[in-house]
């Protein structure tokens, strides 16, 4: 596949300038894997050459495109046990050490691959750029170096947590919320106070992991690797998965592309019988979907039977995307499908509502199709796209620990009926698409910009080199506190010689007389 990538690249060469990308996604997930995918397809329509390393099978057949799969991703996930923590309640901190854990644990599986074997067997010429999806996958820093240092573009179809703002040179700001929380960008003093622990909890776990990964590729690929900062002093850009529209708003450095919504796309022709059953729907249709991580299946026997009861009590026809088969007195507007084609029922125009784990990529789908949500985050960045929705009033957030059958049928009735969730989601949606270039074509021309001109430090700013105690203004604070301090206590000291001189003075004056 490689030697055909090579000969579509000398004989179309004449015509079109296209290069070889090496695509690095080590993110366990089918839908970040969509996500990417999106971004290889426009790629592709540049005539460039693709060869991704990743865990999901390539859904684009070209001959320009060669996918090296990772297999034994679900034993990994098996060991992890995913679903069960997921259901259960989790802290911010539980939820910090969950991705860390979910990175780590990968690293065997990945390092020792015949995928990464059979990328290590091309030529180190092979590429002249690199994407890396910097999500996970950190031990994979190394193949950087082995193909010759090209220019290297980072992305996040995740969000922007803490550690991938430090890998581009970028600060944290207190008024800024990390995922893990269900704060907004108007925090009380506590909260800030909070979600700066955080930001600094995930900087520590940054930095404990990242020597945990430097050692693991160590033995993979040799004990004089770089080492994995001064790696990320070397990324062009960042591709991020942000949108003002949605997202709060946060000051972004010159090197950080918002491409939120990438993947988001006009619906397309649904099989005849699904189009029957929503062009039918004379009470709307409602679409719930947990996604492509999470299995509803693992949800608990009560939480089944409060999903069952409620939607029975509904006059909506519910679609329902759910893995397993042993749901048990399904109601007649209920209809049961292991997958669904989410994006274009959402452009539908009878979809009434969306429930959703709120991910990242089902929060902008609905955002772009204009479809008004129930939120019922599980973990990490679902919280605060959850909070976000119902902050700006495109729709509601349920937590499963709140789930009865009362919150969930009240909280459906309340989107369905109140206008303002469906006006403020269309007006949202409007925003979104009012650009003067998709997603996908600013994604394309920076990765082109980046080939063009190799060097794009002038977008970098100094506080790549700096700690982060220098980052943060720390020293600066700290010196001034100390001068201050210095300054009050050295005046204290002044007047008490002052006042004592004093008081000596009256004492003997009263004494004389």
């Amino acid at each position: 596949m490689f030697l055909r990538a090579i000969l579509m690249h000398y004989f179309i060469g004449a015509s079109v300038d296209c290069a070889n990308i090496l695509f690095v996604s080590p993110v366990a997930s089918p839908s970040h894997h969509i996500w990417n995918e999106v971004l290889v397809s426009g790629l592709l329509e540049k005539r460039h050459n693709i060869t991704l390393i990743g865990h999901e099978e390539a859904k684009i057949k070209s001959i320009n495109y060669t996918v090296l799969k990772i297999t034994g991703m679900d034993q990994v996930y098996e060991t992890l046990n995913i679903n069960e923590l997921l259901y259960n309640k989790n802290t911010p901190l539980e939820d910090l050490q969950l991705l860390w854990d979910y990175i780590l644990a990968f690293a065997d599986l990945d390092l020792n691959s015949n995928a990464l074997e059979r990328l290590l067997s091309y030529p180190k010429d092979a590429f002249d750029l690199i994407i890396f999806d910097i999500v996970c996958g950190h031990y994979f820093y190394p193949l950087i170096e082995y193909f010759g240092n090209p220019p290297i573009v980072v992305l996040s179809p995740f969000a922007l947590p803490p550690y991938i703002l430090d890998a581009i040179g970028s600060q944290f700001y207190s008024f800024f919320p990390i995922i893990y929380t269900t704060y907004t960008d108007q925090m009380t003093f506590w909260q800030r106070l909070e979600n700066t622990f955080m930001n600094l909890c995930e900087y520590y776990y940054k930095w404990k992991n990242m020597k945990v990964m430097y050692e693991l590729a160590q033995k993979r690929f040799g004990g004089d690797i770089v080492e994995f900062d001064k790696v990320e002093r070397q990324f062009q850009i960042l591709l991020a998965n942000y949108d003002a529209t949605v997202d709060f708003a946060i000051p972004l450095l010159p090197n950080i592309i918002p491409v939120g919504g990438l993947h988001t796309k006009r619906s397309s022709k649904l099989p005849n019988d699904l189009l029957k059953i929503l062009n039918n729907s004379k009470q709307g249709v409602i679409f719930f979907s947990f996604g492509t991580n999470i299995h509803p299946s693992g949800l608990s026997p009560e939480k089944k039977k409060i999903f069952l009861n409620t939607f029975g009590k509904l006059k909506e026809i519910i679609l329902w995307k759910y893995d397993g088969d042993d749901l048990e007195d399904v109601p007649k507007n209920v209809i049961i499908k292991k997958w669904y084609q989410q994006n274009d029922i959402l452009g539908h125009k009878n979809v009434k509502l969306f429930i959703t784990h709120s991910g990242g990529l089902s929060t902008r789908e609905a955002m772009y199709h204009g479809v008004p949500v129930l939120g019922i985050p599980l973990f990490m960045d679902q919280l605060n796209n959850a909070e976000k929705m119902q902050v700006r009033k495109l729709g509601r957030r349920l937590f499963m620990r709140d789930l009865t059958e009362e919150t969930l049928y009240e909280s459906i009735n309340d989107v369905l009926n109140n206008p303002i969730y469906k006006d403020n989601m269309k007006r949202t949606s409007e925003l979104f698409r009012d650009q003067k270039e998709t997603a996908l074509e600013r994604a394309v021309y920076w990765i082109e910009y980046t080939l063009r001109h190799k060097n794009l430090s002038h977008l970098s700013v100094r506080t790549r080199d700096m700690n982060i105690y220098q980052r943060e203004n720390l020293d600066l604070f700290g010196f001034i506190f100390v001068v201050a301090a210095a300054v009050l206590i050295l005046i204290c000291i002044m007047l008490k010689c002052v006042y004592k001189s004093y008081t000596s003075e009256s004492y003997n004056k009263i004494k004389s007389d």
